[in-house]
């Protein structure tokens, strides 16, 4: 795998990893009083669906596809897709540093874990 090829990889896992904390934080945004106000189940999604966080995550999250669409134009499936985990590690490190969330010592070893799998995978 070449540099290019690594970096649309990379960059599809990151702004796949930015679209999640959008959508954390659109999704905390919306109350849950605004939700019960809006009557039905299904008008309750039109709350969710007018956050300008929730619709940033959900266009972010398109970009990510197109960017990951041109990574597997350059790279085997088998061989990218293992990278894939690695918006495990960064949607985690996002949540903590973002989003203030806690820092649990089993996810920290999670996510070395995972980290050192995506190695062995990457050296074939």
């Amino acid at each position: 795998m070449n540099l290019s090829s690594l970096l649309f990889i990379l960059t599809s896992v990151f702004i796949s990893a930015g679209a999640q904390i959008l959508l954390k934080i659109g999704m905390n945004k919306v109350r849950a009083d605004q939700l019960a106000e809006a009557g039905g189940a299904g008008a309750g999604l039109l709350p969710i669906l007018m956050s300008p966080h929730v619709i940033g995550g959900l266009f972010a999250y398109g970009i990510g596809a197109l960017v990951w669409l041109k990574a597997l134009e350059r790279v085997d499936v088998s061989q990218a897709y293992p990278f894939v985990a690695l918006g495990f590690i960064a949607t985690m490190a996002l949540g903590i540093f973002v989003l203030h969330e806690p820092v649990h010592t089993t996810r920290l070893i999670g996510g070395a874990l995972i980290l050192a799998g995506v190695v062995l995978v990457g050296l074939r």
